[in-house]
Order: C-alpha cells, then sequence, then structure tokens
C-alpha cells in the first residue's frame, strides 16, 4: 500500500487537505460556496429584526438622541461578507493545490489586480481614510468590503465537477427565490420586518398629521419589497442576477421537476421585482430575458434548425416562462395596487431615514429625480469633477462634501458608473471598464462553449446575469448586500470561459480509466 503523504513531517490529522481525493475536494469546495451562499442571503435578520428597537437615549446639545440597535447589528452584514470573501481566497490557494483550478490561460485577470491596486491608490488619497477603508457606518462599502467582493472572483471558479455545479445552481435559484417570496409578504402583510413598509415624504407643517411617525417624519404607507438585502434597490439587481440562471434553467436543465420549480422560482422573482416599485425592478428581468433569447436564437441559427421542430418545442417553452412571468407580474400590479414607480420616495426613504445620508430638502421631482442626482452642472458634482478628477474622493465618501459644497444633497448620485468616478476617479473607473470587458469578454466564451457541448449553461446565464445587472447599475448603486453577485458571475464566466473542457470523447476515456482503476 502507498504511504499518504504528510506536510513538513506532521501527524495524519493535521495534513488531511493533502491527502484528499478529487471528489472529496470537489465536495468541499461545493459545500463551502453553497453554505457560503445561504449565510449571505439570512445574516441581515438581525438587522431587521431589530429594527425600531432602541438601546439608549442620550442628552446632546439640549436634544435628545435615540440609539437603536441597529447601529449595531448593522454591522453583521458587512462582517460576513468580509469574513466570507477572504475565505474564498484561502479555500482559492487549496483548489489550486488540489488542482481543481488553475490560473493557466486566465492572464487576463492582471485588469482585476490593476482595478485593486488603482482602488487601493485612491484609498491613500480619500478625504476620510476611515470612511474609506471600512466604509459609511451605514452603507458599509469601503475598500474593505471591495476586497471581499472581490474573493467571489474566485468562488464562482472554486465550484468543479457537475454535480456540485447543479446543487451550487439550484441552491443559487433557491435564494433568489426565497428574497423573492419575502419580498411579496412584506407587501402582502406590512407588519413583517421591512425598512420600506412606509416611505419618507418629508417634514410636516405640523406634527398632526396622521401620517407622521414618532420620529416626526411624514410617511406613506406604501410597502416595498427588500427580502433581506436591506433595499428595494439591491433586491432588484440580485433578482436580476439570479432570474438568469433560473430562466436557463427552464430551457436547459435536465429533469422535468427541476424545470418546473426553475419556472416557479422565475415567476416568484418577476412579482417580487414589480413590487420593488423602482425602475431597476422594471427593467432587470426583461433584459435579462432579452439576452437568453438571443444566445436562443443564436444556439439554433448555429445548429442549423432555426425552423426545425426542435426549435418549435423551444419556442413552446418559451411561451410557457412568458405566461408564468405575465401572471407574476400581473399579480404584482394587484398586490402593488398598480405599476406606480417611487424612485424618489425610495431613495430618500433609504438615504434619510435608514442610512442618514440626505442632507438637502426633497426636490419631488419623481423620475426625474436621477437626473437631478446627475446633473453635471450642480455645485456639488462640479465640485467633485473638477478637485478629484483623477483620484476622487475616496470609496464611500461622497458624504463629506456635506458642509463643503453648497446644493449637495444625497451620498449617492444613483448611478454605479459616475459614483465610482466620483469616489475613485477616472483612472480607477477605467481600469474597471477593463475588467467588465475581459468579464463579458468570458461569458461570451462560456456561452460559445455551451453552443459546442463542451460546458453546461451555467456560463450563459452568468454573461445573462452579468449584463442585466449592469444595465439596472444606471439606476442603482453598489452594496454589500448585492455588489457580490456581479463578481460571483464573473467567477463563474471566467471559468467557463477559460477552462477548456473536456470533449465527450475524451469524458468517455476517462470514464473507462476510471473503471479500470476501480477493478
Amino acid at each position: 500500500m502507498e504511504a499518504k503523504k504528510h506536510l513538513f513531517g506532521s501527524t495524519e490529522k493535521s495534513d488531511f487537505i493533502l491527502n484528499m481525493t478529487k471528489e472529496s475536494t470537489q465536495k468541499m469546495m461545493g459545500m463551502f460556496s453553497i453554505i457560503s451562499m445561504w449565510v449571505l442571503a439570512l445574516c441581515a435578520l438581525p438587522y431587521y429584526l431589530t429594527k425600531d428597537t432602541i438601546r439608549e437615549t442620550e442628552e446632546v446639545n439640549g436634544f435628545v438622541v435615540t440609539h437603536y440597535m441597529t447601529e449595531n447589528t448593522v454591522i453583521i452584514m458587512s462582517t460576513v461578507l468580509i469574513a466570507i470573501g477572504f475565505l474564498c481566497g484561502l479555500m482559492f490557494l487549496i483548489a489550486k493545490m488540489k488542482e481543481e483550478v488553475t490560473l493557466k490561460n486566465k492572464k487576463g485577470l492582471v485588469t482585476l489586480v490593476l482595478f485593486v491596486a488603482m482602488s487601493f491608490v485612491t484609498l491613500m488619497s480619500a478625504v476620510s481614510l476611515r470612511a474609506g477603508f471600512f466604509g459609511h457606518s451605514y452603507r458599509n462599502d469601503g475598500f474593505l468590503q471591495f476586497l471581499a467582493c472581490c474573493g467571489f472572483v474566485l468562488m464562482g471558479m472554486l465550484v468543479t465537477g457537475e454535480t456540485w455545479r447543479r446543487r451550487f445552481c439550484d441552491n443559487l435559484v433557491a435564494i433568489g427565490a426565497s428574497q423573492a417570496l419575502f419580498g411579496i409578504l412584506q407587501v402582502v402583510f406590512p407588519k413583517l420586518p421591512n425598512y420600506f413598509n412606509e416611505l419618507f415624504l418629508g417634514f410636516p407643517a405640523g406634527l398632526t398629521n396622521e401620517n407622521v411617525n414618532d420620529r416626526g417624519y411624514l410617511m406613506d404607507a406604501y410597502p416595498c419589497a427588500t427580502g433581506l438585502l436591506c433595499s428595494p434597490q439591491a433586491l432588484a439587481a440580485v433578482l436580476t442576477v439570479i432570474f438568469a440562471f433560473a430562466a436557463a434553467g427552464v430551457m436547459y436543465a435536465k429533469g422535468g421537476k427541476r424545470k418546473v420549480l426553475y419556472l416557479a422560482a422565475c415567476g416568484l422573482m418577476a412579482a417580487a421585482s414589480i413590487l420593488t416599485h423602482i425602475l431597476p425592478g422594471l427593467i432587470g428581468i426583461p433584459c435579462v430575458l432579452g439576452v437568453l433569447l438571443v444566445i436562443e436564437i443564436i444556439r439554433l441559427a448555429r445548429k442549423n434548425v432555426l425552423w426545425s421542430k426542435k426549435a418549435l418545442e423551444n419556442s413552446i417553452v418559451w411561451c410557457v416562462i412568458a405566461i408564468a412571468i405575465s401572471g407574476a407580474v400581473f399579480l404584482g400590479f394587484k398586490l402593488g395596487g398598480g405599476i406606480e414607480l417611487r424612485d424618489e420616495d425610495v431613495i430618500f426613504t433609504e438615504t434619510f431615514t435608514r442610512l442618514s445620508t440626505s442632507y438637502h430638502v426633497r426636490s419631488n421631482t419623481d423620475m426625474n429625480i436621477y437626473a437631478d442626482y446627475r446633473n453635471v452642472g450642480s455645485a456639488a458634482v462640479t465640485y467633485e469633477l473638477d478637485q478629484k478628477k483623477y483620484f476622487g474622493l475616496g470609496q464611500d465618501n461622497l458624504d463629506t462634501m456635506y458642509g463643503v459644497v453648497t446644493g449637495f444633497r444625497n451620498d449617492r448620485t444613483y448611478n454605479d458608473y459616475l459614483d465610482m468616478i466620483l469616489q475613485r476617479g477616472v483612472i480607477t473607473f477605467a481600469t474597471y471598464c477593463l475588467f467588465l470587458l475581459y468579464a463579458l469578454y468570458n461569458g461570451v466564451k462560456a456561452t460559445v462553449a455551451f453552443y459546442k457541448k463542451q460546458q453546461p449553461f451555467y456560463g450563459a446565464a452568468a454573461l445573462a446575469g452579468m449584463i442585466g445587472y449592469l444595465v439596472v447599475m444606471f439606476w442603482n448603486t453598489s452594496g454589500p448586500t448585492l455588489t457580490y453577485y456581479l463578481y460571483l458571475c464573473i467567477g463563474m464566466a471566467v471559468m467557463y470561459g477559460e477552462q477548456k473542457a473536456l470533449s465527450p470523447k475524451e469524458k468517455k476515456q476517462a470514464a473507462r480509466q476510471k473503471a479500470a482503476k476501480s477493478k
């Protein structure tokens, strides 16, 4: 019998990783990735359950200041994200040692290194180094959280083996369906924990209005779905990404039961997206469906079966998806009282009542709130672009402009790309664009590999999810509950796009060799 290897002359108990089989390694990586995604999905529970729970009150300069438990529990989400992000790096090293993953033919990842390096440079020049590193006390979107999100590129590359890839996709869709279901229940039962069960309208002239809450804010009892992601914006972005995997699963997954479950998940996510009552929730899923439709048309055209019986069967499947989603959208309309977009109310509810980062009276511009924030001629944006054009103010540092620039209203423009330019400068933004181009290129390669039956459909789904996410971020902003989904998709695209899969002939040969060894 062959002697087992040991590290540095240690005992067998301390070097079990070195002696793990290929199947054990794949199981370890798959279980780590699945459990991590569920922990991240549920770690906001303490933050939700402590909503409106008073911790203590104190008198400051003659004013009574109330401190809530959320000041302590909000940090849990960020802490869990950081821990898992860095664990991804450790697991990647183990997987590389076991030759489950490799960096060969992945030279394009240097764009991620450049992006991280330039983000660090902007951190060093930040107005507030502490905010730049740890993030604003409630947004928690600093450099440390950004590094953790980069770890999810590695997670996307960790899951190997057909069984664990399928299980990971199943669990990802289950997470999306769970978030969507809880979001729907938040609208149906407004007493469920939700930071958006009422929308902030402003300050009343007097405190006699029945819609004035105990903090003196004029509120509108108009619940919006958030799931356990803290905001409608985050829920819209996350459901956009996960919907891509669910819809692709309806088309390409094996097994009738899985297809039905994926279809049910599609319906839940479509309904919940409508109930966010914001523009990103309205356009994200149609964008993903459009990308998947193009992928399917190209797939059929490549096989010269665009008008065949198979194409007709696929068209029927698409019709079933469309009917299910239409029904879900109709349900969303009925539950939400129609398709009323409340983007400005949602933004001010988040920035004023949840995050305390709004510093100006509301403008009541409704949907023009996005253009109002992005007006390059405004004093705040002009100052930032002129004074900090190349390196920005620093990540999560926009609120440092309060009191410095007349007319500064909010710590975000709710355009993730403009926010990055203002926070990290045009040089860092250029490296980010290079990284995204590399990711999209690999997404296309992964889709081509799917066409050739060299890879499963997950790479094509990751491409659709990436594109949908990048579109909705024109009306959205990053955060610790949503950004890592983009990086996860990028990692999956790199894995399926760069890693050459075995051909059917090579798979049969490998199976014969495995059978021969077992005898």
